[in-house]
């Protein structure tokens, strides 16, 4: 679980500052993807902010923010802040 977590913060994430705090999200437009997201998310204990919004497309864009603990998280994954 952890190495697709891992994987997907790299690929489909971002890690950024946001008024001094680190911030991660992922966003895919893929409904189960982002289900799978909540699902690991909660398994490993990171709270998790869910976000529905449309693209110019339609498609439904899926944002998941970790909100808590951000230092645990990336340190449990393996991941620097410059990854």
């Amino acid at each position: 679980m952890t190495a697709c977590l891992r994987g997907l913060i790299i690929t489909d994430g971002s890690i950024y500052q946001d008024r001094g705090y680190t911030m991660v999200n992922i966003s895919t437009n893929i409904p189960d993807l982002a289900d799978d997201i909540l699902l690991i998310s909660d398994k490993l204990g990171f709270a998790v902010s869910h976000s529905k919004t449309s693209q110019p497309s339609g498609k439904p864009k899926h944002t998941e923010r970790f909100v808590k603990n951000i230092d645990r998280l990336l340190s449990t994954l393996s991941i620097s802040e410059k990854s």
